[in-house]
């Protein structure tokens, strides 16, 4: 009698059912041929390292990117300039000081005679000070004796 034809092979693929091509009707299981779908990523949030495909609903996450940093403060800003040395800036002026630039007319010093009763009055001195002392003129010399009556002859 003839032989009987050959049985046909038993079907191979994937027999794991935790697979996502789980093939139920396969009796010799082949582990090579099994895909585990997910994400393939190391760097992303749901990285499966089980994973043999990435696809699906299993595309691989990422946390937001960090915000940048906020940019720089600007510099302070520069103390304000201290304001111009004021003060007396006539050279006339018995306090006269050659740094000051702007002048305060008030703030200069003539000094002089005040007194106007004085021989030596200045109508431009502010004060009475120094070698500025008021000098006056002595007083009128008492008259002369009167001279003796003539003798008579």
């Amino acid at each position: 009698p003839p032989s009987p034809p050959p049985s046909p092979p038993p079907p191979t693929g994937c027999g794991d059912p935790k697979a996502d091509n789980y093939d139920s009707h396969v009796v010799v299981n082949v582990e090579a041929a099994c895909e585990y779908h997910g994400c393939t990523d190391p760097l992303a949030f749901n990285y499966d390292s089980s994973a043999t495909s990435q696809g699906g609903q299993n595309q691989c996450q990422y946390s937001p990117p960090p915000s940048p940093p906020p940019p720089p403060s600007p510099p302070p800003s520069p103390p304000p300039s201290p304001p111009p040395p004021t003060g007396c800036g006539d050279p006339k002026a018995d306090n006269y000081d050659s740094h000051v630039v702007v002048n305060v007319e008030a703030a200069c010093e003539y000094h002089g005679c005040t007194d106007p009763l004085a021989f030596n009055y200045d109508s431009s001195a502010t004060s009475q000070g120094g070698q500025n002392q008021c000098q006056y003129s002595p007083p009128p010399s008492p008259p002369p004796p009167p001279s003796p009556p003539p003798s008579p002859p």
